[in-house]
């Protein structure tokens, strides 16, 4: 029965493995896709009027919202292909830790678990095992839940600080001193990756560039839709305090 209750054990241990290796895969795309369905329904909601000057800018609109959701599709689509590597998976979970930390603190585990698994009788292939469970399974498993937990956190605080940035924009504040505003009024993890995006322009590194790597950092199709707004604001103009608005609005009826 002992053994029994062990082979239990590992197969689940195997499967949250195996679920943290395919999670890239698994989850995430149906609620991005409707998160982006959300945005652009608002988008395309926000001017009803009647006239012929009404549907040019309807179509105007359209088109530019189409160019959106394909581009928002080809990010969404490379980041699933993108090779979940244990790098970034430290890098998304928000852990201060090296790979080379992380592996020493994988093969520790393992070895403490396949002898505690001996220590009780079992046999030397179920410690072996768990072992190589405990070594290469449960450490992964345990990035993707603190990664996905970082990412549940970041979309319940996004819509405020896009309100933020929507007031300092109306209030006539450069785009650079409202992101400084969200980095030192909105808690982790949103504060600290705008906070990112601001030092990294003392460096010379431009708002869309910094946006482009906190998207490396949290990979959600809300980041890649800010991206891409501010990218066209820049090289086209228009109204970036409406665009976003749009945005805060879709990201708050996805969360909500």
């Amino acid at each position: 029965m002992l053994e029994l209750a062990l082979i239990g054990f590992i197969a689940l241990s195997v499967g949250g493995f195996l679920v943290g290796l395919l999670y890239p895969w698994l989850t995430g795309e149906a609620q991005a896709a409707r998160r982006v369905q959300t945005i652009s329904d608002k988008s395309a909601r926000r001017d009803s009027r009647p006239g012929l000057r009404a549907r040019l800018m309807a179509e105007s609109k359209d088109s530019r919202r189409k160019q959106i959701q394909e581009s928002l599709k080809q990010l969404e689509e490379t980041e699933r292909r993108r090779r979940l590597t244990l790098r970034t998976l430290l890098m998304q979970s928000g852990l201060d830790l090296s790979v080379q930390k992380l592996w020493v603190a994988s093969i520790v585990f393992g070895v403490v678990l396949a002898l505690a698994i001996l220590t009780i009788g079992a046999a030397w292939y179920v410690a072996l095992t768990a072992g190589l469970v405990g070594l290469l399974g449960l450490p992964r498993w345990f990035l993707s839940h603190l990664r996905k937990r970082r990412q549940e956190v970041f979309l319940s605080e996004f819509p405020d600080a896009i309100d933020i940035m929507v007031r300092g924009l109306k209030a006539g504040l450069p785009l650079s001193d409202a992101m400084k505003v969200i980095a030192a009024e909105i808690p982790a993890p949103v504060g600290p990756e705008f906070l990112e995006v601001v030092e990294g322009q003392r460096l010379g590194i431009a708002i869309d560039q910094g946006i482009e790597r906190m998207l490396e950092r949290m990979p959600l199709a809300e980041v890649n839709f800010l991206g891409i707004v501010i990218a066209i604001q820049s090289k086209t103009g228009g109204n970036l305090a409406e665009a976003l608005g749009n945005l805060s609005k879709g990201c708050a009826t996805a969360s909500g």
